[in-house]
């Protein structure tokens, strides 16, 4: 799954353009995704908690593989646009994932233990960029990335089955009808006047900035910088050896430290990441390199993982990671569409703007989070 998925990603942006979306409905598209997700999430967070955790990841995940036989059979924007939004809806099924990993890790080792699990991750989808631009240097742009979907969608099925080995790690409750549902989301929400709360801002902002950075990097890049296509997926699979070494080390240092001083340094990095890539120029190559290699050393996850997994108890865990999605994705989803307004008039701009918000994620997680709230239990 993980190795199709990332070779997607390295071109779904230029795949969508070839496909005549401009810049701003590729922003709109991407948002229209993250908008689905977020709502799909509170019924996910909701259904997770009630029938339990493998119940929802098994059958959702069938739904997720077949999403991608959408895309890989789009012929226009709104093809898109419709397989964005079902694959935002299949993924209803990610706060289950997260819950089902804070149940099973023990405390003082979460840093460390989701730095592993997404590093193995990482590891299996190093190959997948390098994967991409093969499929395309071979088959072209839409051919290529046509049979990455299609490959997707067969690895995708393959881990639904596997999932049905998940252990379950809750007891299953009744389903309640809408009052029961808006009365535990009602009670969820009152771990956001704290800590908590405070987390989901500054992850908001650093989200944000990466999600939109991302989006629009492979089509600066190729279109406007000049990388030939296979070379921008050769140099992702390069400087994601560099990410698997770094996530290890941020793990380590968010059980070992204070975790939000840790997501401030991650974001520090980050904005240098996104300034190298604005100072791109045609023909500057060179620049593309050094922004993937900075940026792969920002991963602030394992130190939100393991500071998030300390704020709130199991009973919680994926209500709340459904209502920070709720929170985190619509503030993504506008300023992937601010972002796709902007490419349209000055491309480095959009690298530019995305640091600010890196730096401000790092002050807010510098400021913000009292320091008890990050010591490691």
């Amino acid at each position: 799954m993980a190795p199709f998925n990332s070779a997607v990603g390295a071109y779904s942006s230029l795949y969508f353009i070839e496909l005549g979306a401009s810049s701003l409905q590729l922003g709109l598209i991407h948002s229209s995704h993250l908008l689905t997700l977020a709502l799909s999430r509170l019924l996910g967070g909701y259904l997770a908690d009630r029938v339990g955790r493998r119940a929802l990841i098994v059958p959702m995940t069938a739904v997720y593989a077949a999403s991608n036989l959408l895309f890989a059979w789009a012929e226009g924007v709104p093809s898109l646009f419709a397989a964005a939004i079902v694959m935002g809806l299949a993924l209803m099924y990610q706060p289950a994932i997260g819950a089902i990993v804070m149940d099973s890790v023990p405390g003082g080792k979460r840093g460390r233990t989701i730095a592993i699990l997404d590093t193995a991750s990482e590891a299996a989808s190093l190959m997948g960029p390098m994967l991409g631009g093969l499929a395309v240097g071979v088959w072209g742009l839409r051919r290529g990335v046509r049979i990455l979907y299609i490959c997707g969608f067969a690895a995708s099925a393959a881990s639904a089955l596997i999932r049905l080995m998940l252990v379950e790690t809750v007891q299953r409750k009744p389903l309640g009808g809408i009052r029961d549902f808006a009365s535990e989301y009602l009670s969820a929400l009152s771990f956001f006047r704290g800590a908590y709360g405070k987390l989901i801002v500054v992850e908001s902002l650093s989200w944000s900035a990466h999600g939109a950075v991302w989006t629009f990097a492979q089509v600066f890049a190729v279109k406007y910088v000049g990388l030939a296509p296979e070379l921008w997926g050769l140099a992702n699979t390069v400087t994601g050896v560099v990410f698997l070494a770094a996530n290890i080390l941020w793990g380590h240092l968010a059980d070992r430290f204070n975790p939000a001083k840790v997501i401030s340094a991650s974001n520090i990095l980050g904005a240098v990441g996104d300034l190298t890539l604005a100072s791109g120029v045609p023909g500057r190559k060179l620049s593309v390199l050094a922004y993937l290699t900075i940026s792969s050393l920002h991963s602030d996850y394992p130190a939100y993982f393991s500071l998030s997994a300390s704020l709130i108890p199991p009973s919680h865990r994926a209500k709340l990671e459904a209502l920070a999605g709720l929170l985190m994705e619509p503030s993504s989803a506008a300023f992937s569409a601010v972002e796709g307004w902007v490419y349209g008039f000055s491309p480095r701009g959009t690298f530019a703007l995305a640091s600010v918000l890196h730096l401000a994620a790092a002050a807010a997680a510098f400021t913000l989070i009292p320091p008890k709230a990050g010591k490691p239990e």
